[in-house]
């Protein structure tokens, strides 16, 4: 059984990546007490850990802000992913299982015909792959705190399937043509098209910024 303080911690992280704490929201302990029906001190042992993931910032004697997403923000997200998925594909594509590889192909055909949400927890899953092939435990933990945010991303614009409908196809093609590159062994092509992937996966996510479902959601903290 999880302890309390592992508890507090599920409880909130799940809400801040579902966005019922909204981004650049503030919250404090007294709430959080009352969401999660626990004492300040697994609360607090959890937001300490939610800071250092970067999806709270404390400020003393003030609350708790949910991290807020802005143009940068994302900016700097997808630079990382960038830098991190391009590096993984050169220099270690040739350490992913075939058998998991050719498993994703067909994933993605399937899911993204059958327009269902899994398609998104199979993109995540193909992308962690990639990443847990590097055997670098600290690309893997940064890799999920990413992951934090691009969820949260998703949640925002409302896993809009039909809106989305065009990207999602075009999202498992490219994720079907790095797939197969590695496959191949054609690294520095699978790195050409992640790189494509990357940017068409950042507009997506600078769109879901300008949209007004954002723009309600997205509510500044008190001074």
């Amino acid at each position: 059984m999880k302890n309390l303080k592992q508890q507090a911690y599920d409880m909130i992280k799940g809400k801040i990546l579902r966005c019922e704490y909204a981004p650049d929201t503030r919250i404090n302990e007294e709430i959080l007490c009352q969401d999660t029906g626990m004492s300040r001190t697994p609360i607090r042992d959890a937001v300490s850990r939610l800071e250092q993931e970067g999806l709270v910032h404390i400020y003393p004697k003030k609350g708790i802000q949910i991290s807020k997403f802005t143009f940068h923000d994302v900016a700097v997200l997808y630079e990382a992913r960038t830098v991190l998925e391009l590096y993984a594909v050169r220099n270690h594509g040739h350490r992913v299982p075939k058998d998991q590889l050719r498993q994703m192909i067909d994933r993605f055909q399937k899911e993204a015909a059958d327009n269902t949400e899994r398609t998104y927890e199979t993109d995540d899953q193909f992308h962690t792959l990639l990443i847990e092939s590097t055997g670098n435990d600290f690309f893997v933990e940064m890799y999920g705190r990413m992951l934090n945010q691009i969820h949260r991303l998703r949640v925002l614009n409302g896993y809009n399937m039909t809106a989305n409908r065009e990207r999602i196809l075009q999202s498992a093609r490219e994720h079907i043509a790095i797939a197969t590159d590695i496959l191949e062994g054609r690294l520095e092509e699978a790195a050409r098209e992640m790189a494509n992937h990357l940017s068409a996966s950042q507009a997506a996510a600078f769109s879901v910024l300008m949209k007004d479902n954002y723009d309600n959601i997205h509510v500044k903290p008190d001074e």
